[in-house]
């Protein structure tokens, strides 16, 4: 089960390549959890997946901390508090939106 946006805070996420240098925000951070599907375990597009990654960082609920890594085109990592992990999907419209932003430096 992905946490619920409405619970993250301490949100830290760099992005690789980010002219704004500002990193993701919680709201942004949100936006993608709200628009994230679990990948089922097993799912053979697991190993069949090539991206490079796009960000990575922490965020906490009142469970804990969590990681997470996103790659290019919306796939992420999650990991809970308790070391278990699993894969998500970001809805591409959603992920591309928020990645097109990070894209050009502030004016």
């Amino acid at each position: 089960m992905l946490p619920r946006s409405t619970e993250i805070r301490d949100v830290a996420v760099r992005l690789f390549v980010d002219p704004r240098g500002s990193g993701l925000t919680a709201g942004e951070l949100a936006q993608l959890l709200d628009a994230a599907r679990p990948v089922a375990a097993g799912d053979p597009s697991i190993e069949a997946w090539h991206y490079a990654p796009w960000a990575e960082g922490t965020f906490s609920t009142a469970t804990g901390v969590y990681r997470i890594q996103l790659f290019l085109a919306g796939r992420g990592r999650l990991e809970s508090p308790d070391g278990q992990f699993g894969y998500l999907d970001v809805q591409p419209s959603v992920w591309q939106r928020i990645a097109d932003a990070h894209r050009q430096p502030h004016r």
